[in-house]
């Protein structure tokens, strides 16, 4: 869907973005997080061309995006921003409607267009003939996600949507992305600097730092396998951790030796999560718990003190854990 081939920005002898390479699919939620400068908003004004490249190629759909008029690509892809950008002196519908009356759809499919937008939003059928003075900073915020829809383009760019806004609005947006994005599918792509917000939205996350793309992949992989120390400062040791912990299998902590105890007469798989098996083992009388490969046959036993060990691990990483 959209491709960075070798993208390079420079201001002056500054490099903003450096040699990047990345292929983000089509209908994927796609997070830039990184530090101020890191050169996460570069990359996304890039892709419809508010910035220019200064080298490399950006391909939209196949297609080099530098063959194709700034002003018809812009056209093509929803943005949105921080500052949100409503015109005052534009009803709610002439806000949601500007590009579409730019493509020349009529009168009739454009008030259908609104009218099902501000549905999607959650805000009232009335809200079309408000003002955005009239309105909160999270409702307009959502006015502001209905005029990027209302075209109805493939690709939809955020730059730090809710930054501005408090975090109970703010989380009750994210939530309201999440459902858009379950029923409505097209490919986004998500600026911000907060790691929640990140975990929380993404599909896949780019983390940048000094202009590189220094990982980009899912969040359990990311969680799983951070490339490098940054990512780990970045994401946070207590967050990895967690991670880590909650992948964890019953084959991960068996061990052969352990054969001394009272044995369950309940078996475990050996791809079983610890976290799914533990509330059953520790609220089990026995003190070792059967371990069964592919074929049932029991090749291992997990000890109740290593999952009492995890158990402390979990709390000790943050996780609510209830027995």
């Amino acid at each position: 869907m959209i491709q960075f081939k070798q993208v390079t920005k420079k201001y002056g002898d500054t490099v903003a973005v450096s040699d990047v390479d990345m292929h983000i699919e089509a209908n994927e939620f796609v997070v830039f997080i990184g530090l101020s400068g890191s050169g996460k908003t570069t990359s996304l004004s890039m892709i419809n061309r508010m910035v220019e490249p200064t080298s490399g190629q950006i391909f939209i759909d196949g297609i080099d995006h530098q063959t194709i008029d700034p002003v018809t690509l812009r056209r093509n892809i929803g943005y949105v921003i921080q500052g949100i950008g409503l015109l005052p002196h534009y009803t709610i519908y002439e806000n949601i409607i500007t590009v579409p009356k730019l493509l020349g759809w009529s009168e009739s499919d454009m008030r259908v267009r609104a009218e099902t937008l501000i549905e999607l939003i959650d805000l009232p059928l009335e809200t079309l003939e408000e003002y955005p003075n009239q309105l909160s900073g999270g409702q307009q915020q959502r006015i502001g996600v209905a005029r990027a829809l209302a075209a109805n383009p493939p690709v939809i760019l955020m730059d730090e949507p809710f930054g501005a806004l408090d975090p109970i609005t703010r989380d009750a947006l994210q939530d309201s992305l999440l459902e858009l994005k379950a029923r409505d599918q097209r490919t986004f792509v998500f600026v911000t600097h907060d790691v929640d917000e990140a975990f929380k939205l993404a599909d896949k996350i780019a983390i940048w730092q000094y202009g590189e793309l220094v990982q980009f992949d899912t969040p359990q992989n990311i969680l799983l396998e951070p490339a490098n120390d940054y990512v780990v400062e970045l994401v946070g040791i207590q967050r990895i951790e967690s991670a880590r912990l909650a992948a964890l299998t019953v084959a991960d902590l068996a061990s052969k030796d352990a054969v001394n105890g009272h044995k369950s007469s309940v078996t475990y798989p050996a791809d079983a999560l610890v976290s799914e098996s533990m509330r059953s083992m520790l609220l089990d009388e026995a003190s070792l718990f059967p371990v069964l490969d592919a074929k049932g046959q029991e090749i291992s036993y997990v000890s109740k003190e290593a999952i009492l060990d995890y158990y402390d691990a979990m709390h000790a990483a943050g996780k609510q854990v209830t027995v």
